[in-house]
């Protein structure tokens, strides 16, 4: 009698907390997607700006390296949070490419991340201005969140002339951040 209740409790106990953790994993889970969203939606908002910009859009179609060497630098992109910025023609190829380590405020090695997203054009390739990319994507590098907008006028017309992308690693330090939040 005593083996019976005890299985019948254990099974009915372990059954419970199987359950409580299972829901307990799925709102973590669910916090950190919203987290990852949340972080998203802000550097959006930060692309919309540059992607939306006249002089971002005569860059993609004309190349000024003076403009770029005078518009993008590693501080800059470290006080926006992000890990690179990249602009690509109509067709997906690279026009430029900057990466940064956001804690060293400096440039990085950016040759696995250019590989990346030459293998993966559709990333940052839009049919129409409307369209937009935004996620998490599996880098050689780890984890990267990666929002890309059409290339427009400051009006917020076209046609586009490529896209604009920014990438942030989710490394230890953002997890860390994320984890903070939620």
């Amino acid at each position: 009698l005593g083996m019976c209740i005890y299985a019948i409790s254990s099974f009915l106990l372990l059954s419970s907390y199987r359950d409580i953790e299972n829901e307990a994993m799925v709102q973590n889970l669910r916090r950190a997607t919203d987290a990852i969203t949340e972080f998203t939606g802000q550097q959006r908002i930060k692309l919309a700006d540059w992607a939306a910009w006249d002089e971002a859009y005569e860059y993609a179609r004309d190349r000024d390296p003076e403009w770029a060497a005078a518009t993008i630098y590693a501080t800059g992109l470290a006080n926006l949070d992000i890990n690179a910025m990249m602009f690509t023609d109509t067709q997906g190829n690279i026009i430029r490419l900057m990466a940064v380590d956001i804690y060293k405020r400096a440039e990085a090695e950016h040759q696995s991340l250019e590989a990346y997203f030459e293998a993966h054009p559709d990333l940052v390739m839009f049919d129409s201005l409307e369209d937009e990319t935004a996620g998490v994507v599996m880098a050689p590098n780890g984890p990267l969140i990666v929002v890309s907008l059409p290339l427009r006028t400051s009006e917020g017309e076209g046609p586009s002339t490529g896209s604009l992308t920014f990438a942030r690693y989710l490394d230890a330090v953002k997890v860390s951040d994320f984890s903070d939040v939620t």
